[in-house]
């Protein structure tokens, strides 16, 4: 239909839960994404109006993305991402959508440098931007998730090389809130070692942090050793 007819864009919704129900996941995802390019905000509605089964199918397909031993490509870090900002439109206060979102779009400009390391940072940029706008979202969501304050400390400190200051205030914050947390009887097993880790992570990077910034209050000039994760 839509290949006699292209105005009739919302054609390419059911393709993709076609191709989905027949497990073509390739085909389903290139059905979402051209129909987000085409009209995204028609795209939006269509999913919303079937919303409880279509959520879980699109987070399915983010997860097969992530996954290379599900096809033969790497991690499909730039698919998950778009999935990702699908399930952002279609849920925006679900913070793990938003969390979701900026890990893969991290991912993506980290492998883009790690196949060409002489990637023209330019191109990397926008990458790192739009990743910290869903950090920000992601934590105006879950304000005291340690994991959430570290990373997006992490991504001014590392990716943007930018205020730092408010870096070490996120990393401080993140050490707080995982010990506050930690504290508590009833944490699952498995939310204990992501909240140790986000604690063992943030204090590691506030004397890093504190030492570039005091190397830029004298004026020296930063080495690799600022720029190790």
């Amino acid at each position: 239909a839509v290949e006699l007819w292209p105005s009739f864009t919302n054609s390419w919704y059911y393709v993709f839960r076609a191709a989905y129900s027949q497990q073509k996941y390739e085909a389903a995802i290139e059905a979402l994404e051209t129909h987000w390019k085409l009209d995204p905000e028609a795209l939006v509605v269509a999913l919303g109006g079937q919303r409880d089964l279509n959520l879980p199918i699109v987070e399915y397909l983010v997860g097969w993305c992530a996954d290379p031993s599900k096809h033969a490509d790497a991690a499909l870090n730039d698919q998950a991402a778009l999935l990702s900002q699908m399930l952002t439109r279609g849920a925006p206060d679900e913070a793990r959508y938003w969390n979701n979102r900026r890990l893969f779009l991290r991912d993506q400009g980290d492998q883009m440098r790690w196949l060409d390391r002489d990637t023209d940072p330019a191109l990397l940029q926008p990458l790192w931007e739009a990743a910290h706008a869903a950090y920000a979202k992601t934590l105006e969501l879950e304000p005291d998730n340690p994991n959430y304050l570290n990373d997006t400390a992490v991504m001014l400190h590392y990716y943007l090389k930018r205020d730092y200051a408010s870096a070490l205030a996120l990393y401080e914050r993140a050490a707080k809130c995982a010990e506050e947390q930690l504290a508590r009887k009833d944490l699952r097993p498995d939310e204990r070692q992501v909240i140790q880790i986000a604690k063992r992570d943030s204090n590691n990077n506030i004397p890093k942090v504190k030492r570039l910034m005091d190397k830029l209050a004298r004026g020296e000039k930063l080495g690799p050793e600022d720029e190790d994760q």
